[in-house]
C-alpha cells in the first residue's frame, strides 16, 4: 500500500544483538566520526551515547524495562515504531492547534462531543493531515481507550498527554 504521491517512511529496525555487535566492533565509537568528539577533541564516553537518544526513546534501548536504558545509538527491534508514528501524528495535530481541547474541537464539527472514525478521517483531512488508512486506523486505536468506536475529550487529552516530544 505504498501511497502515489507524497511521502513514503521506512523505520530501520536491527536486532539488539546487532546493535551489540556494532558497538562492539568499535564502529559506534568510531575515532575518525567528529559527532563522537567534543569541540576539544577529546572522545565522549560511553555514557553519553543514551543521552543522543530522546527521552521517550529511551526504553526500547533495553532488552527488558529491569535493566534500564543501555547506552545505545539507536533502540532495536520494531517495538519502538508504533510510538513514534503516534508522536508524528500528534506533532502535526500540534502544528495546527497547541492544545488538546482546541484541537479536539477543531475535529468535532457536529459538536457532539465525541469523534468517530469518519469525523476523526475528515477533520483531520480539512486540516491538511492526510493519514493513510492504516495510519487511521492505528490512530483511532490508540485514542479510542474504552473500545466503543468513538473518542471523547477526555479520551483525547490522555492521548495528546501520553504522546510528549521529550
Amino acid at each position: 500500500d505504498a501511497p502515489k504521491n507524497g511521502l513514503i517512511c521506512f523505520y530501520y529496525c536491527r536486532e539488539q544483538r546487532v546493535i551489540e555487535k556494532i558497538f562492539l566492533q568499535g564502529a559506534w565509537d568510531n575515532r575518525e566520526c567528529p559527532m563522537h568528539k567534543r569541540e576539544d577533541g577529546t572522545l565522549f564516553g560511553e555514557e553519553t551515547h543514551t543521552s543522543f537518544v530522546p527521552q521517550w526513546l529511551r526504553e526500547f534501548c533495553s532488552e527488558t524495562p529491569e535493566e534500564g536504558p543501555k547506552p545505545c545509538p539507536q533502540p532495536h527491534d520494531d517495538h519502538w515504531v508504533r510510538p513514534y508514528r503516534m508522536r508524528r501524528i500528534k506533532m502535526k495535530m500540534y502544528e495546527k492547534h497547541s492544545e488538546a481541547k482546541t484541537m479536539f474541537n477543531a475535529l468535532d464539527r457536529d459538536g457532539g462531543g465525541s469523534l468517530d472514525r469518519k469525523e476523526l478521517a475528515v477533520g483531520l483531512f480539512g486540516l491538511g493531515i492526510w493519514l493513510h488508512p492504516a495510519e487511521l486506523a492505528a490512530l483511532l486505536d490508540a485514542l479510542d481507550e474504552d473500545g466503543g468506536g468513538e473518542i471523547d475529550v477526555e479520551e483525547f487529552e490522555t492521548f495528546w498527554d501520553t504522546y510528549t516530544f521529550a
